[in-house]
């Protein structure tokens, strides 16, 4: 499962006001597990407040469901919260290798915030490509 924390110019657009985005991941980060866990959920947040809410399942197996979540993290703080509280993170496309190591220490901090590792962590990262006999025309199909 996959939680982005929006991005200011689209949010905007459709009237989301985002405010404190760190915490608003860590709430429905949480939730979200305790959901998946098919508990029966009440929690008071600043961002997230539920009630006695469970995932409804008619028909199908009622056990706790092991769905990893990862988180879509630019910053580098939410980066080291993805690696605090995230299964995997994703790492965005179109950065420099200066950016990939600076979110990979970021990344670090918060696993041993946690008592984890980086290993403990997947990190896919989101790549633009494009094939072409013609290195032109192949970098412009990238664009």
């Amino acid at each position: 499962l996959g939680i982005g924390a929006w991005w200011d110019p689209l949010a905007s657009k459709v009237g989301i006001e985002r405010r404190r985005p760190l915490q608003a991941m860590r709430e429905t980060v949480e939730v979200t597990r305790r959901l998946l866990a098919m508990e029966r959920v009440t929690f008071e947040g600043e961002f997230v407040r539920l009630r006695d809410v469970e995932i409804d399942v008619v028909h199908g197996r009622r056990e706790p469901r092991d769905v990893p979540i990862y988180i879509g993290a630019t910053g580098m703080r939410m980066m080291e919260l993805a690696g605090e509280i995230g299964d995997g993170v994703l790492f965005n496309y179109l950065v420099s290798p200066g950016y990939n190591g600076r979110a990979l220490e970021a990344l670090a901090a918060g696993t041993a915030r946690s008592g984890r590792s980086l290993e403990d962590v997947d990190r896919p990262q989101l790549v633009v490509c494009s094939l072409d006999e013609d290195r032109d025309v192949a970098l412009d199909r990238a664009r």
